[in-house]
């Protein structure tokens, strides 16, 4: 018996290899466009900075740098390899702004319906929206994916990416992909799931998700789980 391939499935699996190979070599710093042979892929992929503008989100408690701010450098991140690798991508939020109308009365609602339309204007294939934590307990730490209530395939793109984090930044990370009630993963009817990237509550972590080579591996670590998504066979 031969089992037959798509074309486009073949070379999700070489692609699979080729970021196993280069997560061992711990080469995730320098895949580019220049180093790597572009490969084409029919989909178009949405990255979404948490929060801007008026909305901050939380802060670290020791550099005050904002959840805003870090959300778009990993967004921008993530783009690039997604890019360099042949997908598709659109940024919700390219700059510091929010996207609400400054006459809008519910400026929070009015700006993730405008992500929402962004979104769906797109015909985007999957939605993975960045993050960072906070909780009072400042020991907690850890990165995390979230998914929609009955939506197997956003569980399925949580488990990929937390299986991810999990082996490529934080070993001892024994956290798994949870459910969670967002706006972004109940409104539109696509793979999404949102990554929180660890907590700026924890002194460690708020130094680190600060650090470029720890922002590179905790964005190719997001980008090995998308792909890793992309190898079953889902119909997108």
């Amino acid at each position: 018996m031969f089992i037959v391939f798509k074309p486009k499935k073949i070379l999700i699996i070489i692609l699979i290899l080729v970021i196993s190979i280069l997560s061992t070599l711990g080469a995730y710093a320098i895949v580019s466009a220049k180093n790597s042979k572009k490969v084409r892929f029919d989909y178009t992929i949405a990255i979404d900075a948490g929060h801007g503008g008026h909305d901050n989100g939380c802060s670290g408690d020791s550099t005050h740098v904002t959840e805003a701010e870090l959300n778009l450098i990993v967004a921008k991140k993530l783009a690039k390899y997604l890019q360099d690798f042949g997908f598709k991508v659109v940024l919700t939020r390219e700059n510091s702004d929010s996207l609400n109308s400054p006459f809008a009365k519910n400026k929070k609602k009015d700006d993730m319906s405008k992500r929402a339309e962004i979104i769906n204007d797109n015909n985007c294939d999957m939605v993975v929206s960045i993050h960072m934590n906070y909780y009072p307990d400042t020991t907690v730490h850890g990165a995390q994916s979230f998914y929609a209530k009955d939506n197997e395939r956003s569980m399925d793109l949580a488990k990929c990416v937390q299986t991810q984090l999990n082996n490529q930044l934080q070993p001892e990370n024994l956290k798994n992909s949870q459910l969670g009630d967002y706006y972004l993963l109940n409104v539109v009817d696509i793979p999404t799931t949102i990554v929180e990237c660890g907590f700026l509550s924890n002194p460690t972590e708020e130094m680190l998700l600060q650090d470029l080579d720890y922002q590179n591996k905790l964005t190719y670590a997001i980008f090995s789980g998308i792909v890793q998504y992309f190898s079953f066979d889902h119909e997108i």
